[in-house]
């Protein structure tokens, strides 16, 4: 239920889903779910789900949204919190094949290509 995301419950924002989905599409159960809910200027709550996002890797989107609310507070004196949770390793496994690559000489099970490479691109986002 969306009323249960974070900002729903106190985060002053959210990017992602509410569960697992095809890490490229954004599609869940038949429905487009990548979201960046957060609270305006004027205190009220924006749900922007995120088409122009659609066919982009989703482990690099949550990367740079962290990089982006980095740049964005390091200048403020305030304290600030980001809870970040990759959807890695999850179902549906699946990785750009640039990540893929690298373990194609020394991994011949293409299903642990798959989740070693998927474990990269995690790491390379960290």
């Amino acid at each position: 239920k969306w009323s249960y995301t974070p900002a729903n419950v106190g985060s002053m924002t959210f990017f992602g889903t509410t569960c697992s989905q095809d890490y490229n599409t954004h599609i869940r159960g038949g429905g487009y779910d990548l979201r960046s809910d957060y609270w305006n200027k004027h205190g009220h709550f924006v749900d922007d789900v995120r088409y122009d996002l659609k066919g982009q890797y989703s482990t690099e989107l949550y990367t740079q949204r962290m990089v982006d609310l980095i740049s964005d507070k390091k200048s403020q004196e305030s304290p600030f919190f980001i809870y970040m949770a990759y959807q890695n390793v999850h179902a549906p496994h699946m990785v750009p094949q640039r990540y893929k690559d690298q373990y194609s000489t020394h991994i011949k099970d293409g299903q642990e290509q798959t989740f070693a490479a998927m474990v990269s691109a995690m790491d390379e986002g960290i």
